[in-house]
């Protein structure tokens, strides 16, 4: 491990790199100072859900979207025509992603393909393949995330087989996220 760390400062001494740090868990605070960039030519952005993850860094709170802020979003990414035909659709899907800004893009995609393929009421065909994929978890719907998988497993449903295969490749990894050795290879 220590020689792996040496290894990531020497590289970064006399770079001009941004660093990006996705997930920190507990498990690895500890270690986190270790792979934070050695110069200020290099930056950091480190995300969390742990409050304060490290002296050395200054924080920067999130909130989630806001709903006028989630509309504005599926409005930049929506056609119009979209947006009045299903306004009712609308407030479901707002709700059904959580105002999540990586469920709100995947869904808005999702649907500005159905529109593009000719459908008349992609809102809605959305949100019937996100309650067709929430049956398919196996999760209790009193999760907090619950709705948020079912837009996650929509996507995904209609990937190509090798962007499956891809994406499963991505999602392999401990529980308590990657560790320190592994990201560090």
């Amino acid at each position: 491990y220590e020689e792996q760390v040496e290894l990531l400062k020497g590289y970064l001494r006399d770079k001009n790199e941004l660093i990006v740090l996705d997930d920190i868990r507990e498990a690895n605070v500890k270690q986190l100072n270790d792979l934070l960039p050695p110069n200020s030519q290099c930056a950091a952005i480190i995300i969390s859900r742990i409050q304060q993850v490290s002296t050395r860094v200054k924080m920067f709170v999130l909130n989630p979207m806001t709903d006028e802020q989630a509309m504005e979003l599926l409005a930049s990414e929506l056609d119009a025509q979209i947006l009045r035909l299903e306004s009712l659709e609308i407030r479901n899907l707002l709700s059904r992603c959580k105002n999540n800004s990586l469920a709100l893009l995947i869904a808005a995609r999702l649907i500005q393909t159905y529109w593009v393929n000719g459908s008349r009421k992609p809102i809605a065909t959305v949100l019937d393949k996100i309650s067709s994929s929430l049956k398919n978890l196996n999760i209790p719907n009193t999760d907090p995330r619950f709705d948020l998988f079912g837009v996650f497993e929509a996507s995904y449903v209609d990937l190509g087989e090798d962007h499956k295969k891809r994406f499963r490749y991505l999602s392999v990894f401990d529980s308590t996220g990657f560790n320190l050795l592994a990201a560090a290879h």
